[in-house]
């Protein structure tokens, strides 16, 4: 999906709906893991880069839960 975003081949409706659907599905399997951060972490970065401040700090807030229970990260 982040390669796709780096190559500006999806606008970023498309990948924010796609990021936000994963995240959905990792928080509804109860998944917090290296996979988890990862997905966090990259929708935080693009939508720092678009200025979409309600999903950075969406992302944010469950990176800092992450991060305080041990799930390594960037």
């Amino acid at each position: 999906m982040s390669k796709k975003w780096k190559k500006r081949e999806a606008d970023y409706r498309y990948i924010d709906e796609q990021f936000r659907s994963m995240r959905q599905d990792l928080t509804v399997q109860r998944i917090q893991n290296g996979l988890t951060v990862r997905v966090y972490e990259t929708h935080a970065r693009i939508a720092l880069e678009q200025a979409d401040l309600d999903q950075f700090n969406q992302c944010q807030t469950q990176l800092h839960y992450l991060y305080d229970n041990g799930v390594q990260g960037n």
